[in-house]
């Protein structure tokens, strides 16, 4: 298993998996893994937290439509 969190992935789909818009995905001086976007997962930092709540309410903006 350890193996498979070692997989790049690309940014688009590790905001996808986060639930937060591209824009918002910090940029990593290396490629993004699985075991980047399953610590954030895990740690839920703050900035997540307030990304997830922008790409709800832009979500919802887009569905008014």
């Amino acid at each position: 298993m350890p193996a498979e969190l070692d997989k790049v992935v690309k940014p688009r789909w590790a905001a996808k998996v986060l639930g937060i818009d591209y824009a918002d995905l910090p940029k990593l001086d290396r490629p993004w893994t699985k075991r980047d976007v399953r610590s954030l997962r895990d740690n839920r930092p703050g900035w997540l937290t307030e990304a997830r709540r922008r790409h709800a309410a832009s979500a919802d903006d887009e569905d008014a439509w």
